[in-house]
């Protein structure tokens, strides 16, 4: 299974309950592996725009 990267995602922060938009998150198979403010450089990932 080939990687996703999903860029400009909202994500909740749950201890203080603030959204923190424009970050991206890689997952590779099962397993979100990594997850920045900003982009994430993953050329052989399917790339899907969230916001």
């Amino acid at each position: 299974m080939a990687q996703i990267l999903l860029r400009n995602a909202q994500l909740l922060d749950t201890d203080t309950g603030h959204t923190l938009p424009g970050h991206s998150v890689l997952v590779d198979e099962d397993r979100i592996v990594e997850v920045r403010e900003g982009e994430i450089d993953a050329a052989q990932a399917q790339t899907i725009e969230i916001g």
